[in-house]
């Protein structure tokens, strides 16, 4: 619990050196616990604990640490550290139940499934990415192995919803509504990060456009933001983390431009993650890659004109301490394409941009919820 509170302050500190050091040390408290008291889970999550301790531990503490887990994968300071509620097997598989009870047991299952896919994809690096290696069969397989799981999911939870929605009160529905933006993020990133192509992408304006008017309608909700300390800050993960994905990967014009400013009504910060600087970079990254169209300055592309690949950005990393550019403080933000095609050199592109209300993880490659590559150092040059 202390290392729970200490991240919380550091993160209002916005010291991410700090909270990091912290999410990782309650982790493997958590997990030492775990291995000395033999006290791990032997049946799906929020059931059959042997103790008091056991059950607040597990269901109250536990699903906190998962959460700043995943946040804390967007930034690259440190190997990502797989902690799940549910059960594994001998191999490290997780073991989910084949239905749910409550949304919140639904929550933690999509939560692990994130977990596992965020463990498979550690194995493709940034130096493989950048080099333009293929993934291992391996990795095709679990990749394969992690759709099917998330398909076994979604049926549970439609089973769920079916039993238990006409019971649910406002408050049940609305998790349920983010529990749905959650998974078609996973959903979709569980059938494109192995792809290697950003077109991949495209095909998904369907969940997109359900993910925004999910989106939309929690933030519309009055009771979303209860008072505005949470307006400006939260602990838990909440639009970011899914709206990042719709910003940047959702290349259809309008879609994208109503995902950016969904990132300016949502709470300014979530865990690690920040809104408005995502704000600004996915706002210069469209700029970025739709500057080919050569159209006049705030002019919005036709809805069915989508970048060609070669101008596409795959990846980026952000510079940890602003520089002195121009008489202010800027970091620099280097944008890795192929405009030569897949199969060729990347090149990468530095500019400054205005990140002056926080500080940005070092290097922090801000990819999407299943982030498949560590940061590209400097060694990789810049242009």
């Amino acid at each position: 619990m202390a290392c729970i509170i200490f991240t919380s302050f550091e993160c209002l500190r916005r010291n991410v050196d700090e909270a990091l050091s912290h999410i990782t040390a309650g982790i493997n408290i958590f997990k030492s616990w775990r291995e000395n008291s033999g006290r791990g889970p032997n049946g799906p999550w929020g059931q059959r604990y042997p103790s008091f301790e056991s059950s607040f531990v597990e269901t109250e503490l536990a699903p906190m640490l998962s959460c700043l887990n995943l946040a804390s994968s967007e930034c690259s300071r440190r190997p990502f550290l797989d902690v799940f509620l549910n059960p594994v097997n001998l191999d490290g598989s997780l073991i989910l139940g084949e239905s749910f009870e409550t949304v919140s047991e639904a929550r933690v299952g999509l939560m692990d499934l994130l977990t596992a896919g965020i463990r498979l994809t550690q194995g493709i690096t940034a130096e493989s990415a950048f080099h333009g290696e293929k993934p291992i069969v391996e990795a095709l397989i679990e990749s394969g192995w992690l759709s099917s799981t998330l398909q076994s999911w979604k049926t549970a939870w439609d089973n769920l919803v079916r039993r238990h929605q006409e019971v649910w009160g406002k408050e049940e529905k609305s998790a349920a509504d983010f529990v749905r933006l959650m998974w078609h993020c996973a959903n979709i990133e569980s059938h494109t990060w192995i792809s290697g192509t950003e077109t991949a992408w495209d095909p998904y304006k369907a969940e997109y456009e359900e993910m925004i008017r999910l989106a939309e309608s929690l933030l519309s909700d009055p009771h979303y933001f209860p008072d505005e300390p949470c307006r400006r800050i939260s602990a838990d993960l909440g639009m970011i983390f899914p709206l990042q994905v719709v910003a940047w990967k959702c290349r259809w014009p309008l879609l994208r431009r109503r995902a950016l400013a969904l990132l300016l009504q949502t709470s300014k910060r979530e865990c690690l993650l920040d809104a408005d600087h995502y704000h600004t970079i996915f706002s210069r990254i469209m700029e970025y890659e739709e500057r080919y169209l050569c159209l006049p300055p705030g002019a919005v592309p036709n809805e069915d004109t989508l970048p060609p690949e070669h101008v596409r950005v795959h990846h980026f990393y952000i510079a940890a301490q602003p520089a002195s550019v121009l008489g202010g403080n800027l970091y620099a933000a280097t944008f890795l394409t192929k405009p030569n095609g897949l199969d060729n050199e990347w090149h990468c592109q530095t500019e400054y941009l205005d990140l002056s209300v926080g500080r940005v993880s070092e290097a922090a490659m801000i990819s999407a919820l299943l982030p498949g590559y560590k940061s590209i150092g400097c060694e990789f040059g810049r242009p």
